[in-house]
């Protein structure tokens, strides 16, 4: 099977489908809110799904978390990874 860039468009170059076996981008946007101390944080999501070979491999999470962070200039990226939840 040949190697396909996920989302070209989207600016996740780096993330390929082999890597996690399968990665979807959810279709549409969804919007959100959170509360750091006084401040409240509104903003616009795109939600990814990703399919790892094997559960050894979250490690790959982090690591395109971490991606993401920096590519999108957030502060933050939310995470959840075999039931858990957390924001990096």
């Amino acid at each position: 099977m040949e190697e396909v860039s996920f989302l070209p468009s989207c600016g996740i170059r780096g993330v390929r489908a082999r890597t996690f076996g399968g990665i979807t981008r959810l279709p549409g946007t969804a919007a959100g809110q959170w509360r750091e101390g006084s401040k409240t944080y509104v903003d616009t999501l795109v939600i990814y799904v990703m399919a790892l070979s094997s559960i050894a491999q979250g490690h790959l999470v982090g690591e395109v978390a971490a991606f993401a962070k920096v590519h999108y200039a957030q502060e933050a990226i939310y995470v959840s990874y075999l039931g858990l939840n957390e924001i990096l």
